[in-house]
């Protein structure tokens, strides 16, 4: 008969193996369908979704002189084009937006000389949480991209152009000086 604590352990142990198999199926449908996901089910519809609520948010307390206007027209002047290129799905706007946003609170963490730390770091979180997942799927996509690019790549070594030296690379396609035994490119041994 199992102990008590490892009966814990296994069902704990099931519990983590079940999630991370969630996270992967979840992962790869955002990848998939990447244009079939509404704004509120994709990472980098949610991203943006969150980054704009953050702007209506100091739009609202600019109108009500909660928030001094230099900030409330940095944000809009910023924060906007960056909110359009990250909906794109534009990885350089993903890692801006986490780069202005750690910035922006390590400034605020500065102004409250270290009070209210937890709810900075909470905020933080918020916004990079969704952007860190957007990036990780646009990675994923310009790596299939980039495979599937490879996969169509028809090397043309007809006898015409062998007789006038020319050869391609069956791996990755390119042209080829009709010396030597390995592409030049991609390493791959010619046949």
């Amino acid at each position: 008969m199992k102990s008590f604590k490892l009966q814990l352990q296994e069902e704990k142990d099931e519990e983590k193996k079940q999630a991370s198999e969630k996270a992967e199926r979840e992962f790869k449908m955002q990848v998939e369908k990447y244009d079939e996901l509404g704004m509120t089910r994709s990472k980098r519809g949610q991203a943006t979704l969150i980054l704009g609520g953050i702007i209506i948010a100091s739009l609202i307390l600019g109108y009500f002189d909660i928030m001094p206007l230099a900030d409330v027209l940095y944000s809009l002047i910023i924060y906007i084009p960056v909110l359009f290129f990250i909906y794109k799905g534009h990885r350089w706007a993903m890692y801006l937006g986490i780069i202005l946003w750690t910035i922006e609170k390590g400034y605020q963490l500065i102004a409250l000389n270290g009070k209210g730390v937890f709810m900075v770091l909470v905020w933080w979180l918020i916004l990079v949480a969704p952007l860190y997942g957007a990036i990780k799927i646009e990675n994923e996509r310009k790596k299939r991209n980039k495979s599937d690019k490879q996969d169509n790549i028809q090397p043309v070594n007809t006898d015409e152009n062998f007789l006038e030296g020319k050869r391609f690379c069956h791996n990755c396609g390119k042209k080829i000086n009709f010396e030597g035994n390995f592409c030049k490119f991609c390493g791959n041994q010619l046949a």
